[in-house]
């Protein structure tokens, strides 16, 4: 019996013996290794690449006219509605015109007055100055009479009293005469007058004439009515500015299309460039046409600054409307059968290692500018920019896809034999947001450049790390 308890006694404790060794071992594993970094990589691919700028617009016809009314009243009748093709002169609405013809009408009344007074006196001036010649007949009389008298008084055959009379008849001869040339100025200003009123008069009756003309609405030119704002009935006042009554499209065979292009991408584009755009009627086609033109004319909006393109497009099938919101890509450069890169390869930074660590705390307490001269273009370092240009490491492209030239920077390939990764500097071209062209480097097709690393969760010092992914592209694992 004594027996048997010590055998299970003896089993039991080795059980537990087994178990601890285990635990031990375990724990071991656990806490002694190493993280073991997984790299992801893709292939260097060979193909085309296009930079594009991408914006929203909004398409209108080339030529667009409102066509409103110089006088108010009520509208009577309207001949033109949405979608009707019309002609240039054609009569598109009526005022009632009853005031307007009632104004014509006084109008030319009061001309005809006007004219009546000039006859009246003019004739009145003819009839003074028939006085001016009788004056001037009886001032030459009395002259006459004047000197035979001086004569015969001398002779003494007038008495003196007879000269005197004779002076005053031709003193009074005089100032009759002076009275009708004045009374002839003075007719001449009231013609004048007359003649005045009657121009103002016929001012008048024109203004009444084209009230009258106006309110008649003709189309000033051929096209299509985009819009009818007025219905019989509907009173438009003129009084501040001129009401639209109707819209007219010149030719929608031919469209525009306004787009705001970003301060940032205006630079790569220029008058004659490529565009496409799609809108929201026709999913599955594209539009295609050309900047003709970049305005000037800065809008800001949200502290956004953009400026506007017009792109010219052909619409000869009329699908397009005015209005609809056009997504606009413009192109601004491309790239045939060259080697692209992974944009994810560019960005990607490797993890520094202990010694790197200990020597970039050491760079830290150096003078500020010694850390500045070591960390700057290093991957990782401070600042963390690239050689060839102002662009941080780990930043990708700007989102548009404009073309920018990314100088030199570094990409890594995994070395096998020293289990290490290797950087390789490369020189690059324009990006399409995915890829970017290399110009100049040591890499070929189908070379794998690191793209992001895949971290194992590891458990040291009692914390705990997740599983992570730094590059967060897809590709094949080392």
């Amino acid at each position: 019996m004594a027996s048997k308890d010590f055998i299970k006694k003896h089993r039991f404790a080795s059980v537990l013996i087994l178990i601890v060794v285990v635990g031990l071992f375990a724990a071991y594993m656990v806490y002694s290794r190493e993280d073991a970094p997984k790299y992801l990589d893709q292939p260097i691919e060979r193909g085309s690449i296009r930079a594009e700028v991408g914006a929203t617009g909004t398409l209108t016809a080339i030529t667009t006219t409102q066509v409103g009314t110089q006088v108010s009243g009520t509208i009577s009748k309207w001949y033109a509605d949405f979608n009707n093709h019309v002609k240039a002169h054609q009569l598109l609405a009526e005022i009632e015109p009853s005031l307007f013809q009632a104004a014509y009408e006084q109008a030319s009344a009061n001309l005809k007055t006007s004219q009546a007074d000039v006859a009246n006196q003019r004739a009145a001036l003819v009839n003074m100055q028939a006085n001016l010649v009788k004056a001037q007949v009886g001032v030459r009389d009395a002259r006459i009479k004047l000197d035979r008298s001086k004569g015969l008084v001398k002779d003494g055959i007038l008495s003196q009293q007879d000269l005197d009379t004779a002076q005053v008849n031709f003193d009074a001869a005089v100032a009759t005469q002076k009275s009708a040339e004045a009374q002839i100025d003075s007719q001449q200003a009231q013609v004048n007058s007359s003649v005045a009123r009657v121009a103002q008069a016929k001012a008048s009756l024109d203004t009444a004439r084209v009230n009258l003309d106006h309110t008649k609405i003709y189309a000033p030119m051929d096209g299509v009515i985009v819009n009818r704002a007025i219905d019989v009935g509907q009173t438009v006042a003129a009084s501040f500015q001129t009401p639209t009554l109707f819209t007219i499209a010149n030719d929608l065979t031919k469209m525009q299309v306004f787009a705001n292009i970003d301060e940032a991408d205006v630079g790569s584009i220029h008058e004659g460039s490529p565009a496409m755009f799609n809108v929201d009627a026709y999913p599955g086609e594209t539009f295609r046409g050309r900047i003709s033109q970049i305005r000037l004319n800065p809008t800001t909006i949200s502290n956004v600054v953009t400026y506007t393109a017009v792109i010219q497009v052909e619409n000869p099938e009329l699908k397009l409307m005015p209005g609809m919101t056009a997504n606009v890509t413009i192109l601004v450069a491309q790239r045939e059968n060259v080697l692209k890169i992974p944009n994810a390869a560019i960005r990607f930074i490797p993890p520094q290692s202990e010694e790197e660590k200990k020597a970039s705390a050491g760079v830290a307490k150096t003078p500020k500018g010694d850390a500045q001269a070591k960390g700057a273009g290093q991957p990782g370092g401070a600042g963390g920019f690239s050689k060839g240009g102002s662009r941080p490491q780990g930043q990708g492209p700007r989102a548009g896809g404009a073309s920018r030239n990314q100088g030199e920077q570094k990409v890594w390939l995994w070395d096998a034999k020293s289990n290490k990764l290797r950087p390789i500097t490369v020189k690059l071209g324009i990006t399409d947001g995915i890829y970017t062209e290399l110009v100049e480097g040591q890499l070929q097709e189908g070379d794998r450049v690191v793209v992001g690393q895949q971290m194992t969760t590891t458990v040291r010092n009692g914390q705990q790390r997740p599983p992570g992914m730094a590059g967060g592209a897809r590709g094949g694992f080392h």
